[in-house]
């Protein structure tokens, strides 16, 4: 189903910026799809790298995404 939680969004986010980290990844980049899916579905776009400078306050910049995807 839809998920339209901002609260759910960033815990998802965070899980899989926590993943790919796990696997050797930095987070260089997060932004919301300028398109909404056919149910009014919210996605995320992660810029992941190997090797250069990741963001900074990743969870600062998560909520701020979230919020802006979700109007705010």
């Amino acid at each position: 189903g839809v998920v339209r939680d901002p609260g759910v969004h960033r815990e998802v986010i965070l899980k899989v910026i926590d993943k790919a980290k796990e696997i050797g990844l930095k987070t260089k980049g997060l932004i919301p799809s300028p398109l909404k899916g056919p149910a009014g579905n919210i996605e995320y776009f992660i810029h992941l790298v190997r090797e250069g400078k990741e963001i900074e306050h990743i969870p600062g910049r998560i909520r701020e995404v979230v919020s802006q995807a979700h109007g705010g």
